[in-house]
């Protein structure tokens, strides 16, 4: 955190072109990331969307004061979280920014983030209850 800097970003979608100085931006497809954070308190992995925030607060040392509502997934209602729900969207930087899913780099911005409905099948045997529903990464 001490290390953190603001860079700009424009956040593309359907719902338009923003804008933003931001800390980081994350996008995910289902609820947890990054040790059981909360992307959306809505997100879910098969609801067909995915939910991105964009930290766009003066100071990092604000954040510490977020944590909570991180864990719970409550950040949105900091005036200084920018958040958005969309099939699609598109991350573009001045400079290449690094990528992380999944704790790895895998590339740099300019970044483009799609959710493809029904991409992964999942066989289970029969007679075995599918296991109730709390969110985060598909088996």
């Amino acid at each position: 955190m001490l290390r953190a800097r603001p860079f700009s970003a424009v956040i593309r979608s359907a719902q338009g072109e923003a804008p933003a100085r931001t800390f980081q931006i994350a996008v995910g497809n289902g609820r947890h990331y990054g040790g059981g954070n909360v992307v959306s308190e809505r997100a879910a992995i098969d609801d067909g969307q995915l939910d991105l925030y964009s930290l766009e607060m003066s100071t990092v040392w604000k954040m510490a004061l977020m944590l909570p509502a991180f864990r719970a997934g409550a950040h949105g209602a900091w005036s200084e979280v920018r958040t958005a729900r969309c099939a699609a969207f598109d991350v573009l930087t001045r400079r290449p920014k690094p990528v992380n899913a999944d704790g790895e780099i895998v590339t740099a911005t300019p970044a483009h983030f799609r959710v493809h409905p029904a991409a992964v099948r999942i066989f289970a045997p029969q007679g075995v209850a599918p296991a109730r529903r709390r969110g985060g990464a598909a088996a």
